[in-house]
């Protein structure tokens, strides 16, 4: 992901000091830049967290080049904080202390403490695990290019929104498959299972509930997910997926592309 920048080539990523560089629309125009310089017309996207968030923006803005879309954890932005409950919004104040600057500070006080109890409340990370993401986000710019994925993406008026607005945004024509982990900490099961409301035919949309895996469900989960992954690689959705009633809808997104 773009700004988790490291020392070792194989593994870090470009971090620019550009707040805006993190928005989740320059993020996914950059993904279909890469499909062009790849030469790839369409391609399956899959993401988890930050990713999925970009993988979901990805399929709204540039349908054409997304195949289909496999999110875990994070369902559709129109869901995110209409479907949860007032528990669940109490537990996002992370999200406006990670946009506040200053907030790197914080962050790392105390031995990283509030990212220690953070990470092992929501997903249980295990001691080694904690000590490799301390480790990662101690490197120079880590810590501040992470941070800004949230001063580039949340809204205090998208946080406290109650309604999900079904008309806000084009309905998806591609197959879709959501997973929410059984114990993420993170986000609820209804903003996923809610996000079938913005897929056109839903034969396009499966959702799979991944038992007994916590929010990094990758992690604590790998082989379960993969399968569930190929899987969906895999599934013939048959004449809901060659439908074009495509054409119309893809014209739609096209025009509807800036506002996102």
């Amino acid at each position: 992901m773009l700004g988790y920048c490291g020392s070792d080539p194989a593994t870090a990523s470009d971090a620019p000091s550009d707040v805006a560089a993190y928005s989740l629309g320059r993020v996914a125009e950059s993904l279909v830049g890469l499909l062009d310089e790849l030469g790839v017309a369409r391609a399956a996207v899959m993401g988890h967290d930050w990713g999925a968030a970009v993988a979901w923006r990805m399929a709204l803005a540039y349908p054409e080049r997304v195949e289909r879309l496999a999110v875990v954890s994070v369902g559709h932005p129109e869901c995110g904080a209409a479907a949860a409950g007032i528990e669940q919004r109490r537990s996002w104040w992370y999200l406006f202390l990670f946009a506040t600057p200053g907030a790197e500070a914080w962050v790392r006080a105390n031995d990283w403490a509030l990212l220690r109890e953070m990470l092992g409340s929501a997903g249980g990370a295990p001691p080694d695990a904690m000590a490799t993401y301390l480790q990662r986000l101690g490197q120079p710019g880590a810590l501040q290019a992470a941070l800004r994925w949230y001063r580039a993406n949340h809204s205090p008026a998208a946080i406290a929104s109650t309604r999900i607005r079904h008309g806000a945004c084009p309905l998806l024509a591609m197959p879709v498959m959501g997973v929410w982990p059984s114990s993420d900490g993170v986000l609820a099961e209804a903003q996923m299972t809610a996000s079938a409301g913005f897929v056109a035919d839903l034969r396009l949309w499966r959702y799979e509930r991944l038992e007994g895996a916590g929010h990094w469900a990758q992690r604590d989960a790998p082989n379960e997910l993969n399968k569930l992954l190929l899987s969906f690689l895999g599934q013939d959705f048959g004449d809901a997926a060659k439908q074009d009633n495509g054409a119309q809808v893809q014209q739609q997104r096209r025009q509807e592309r800036s506002r996102l």
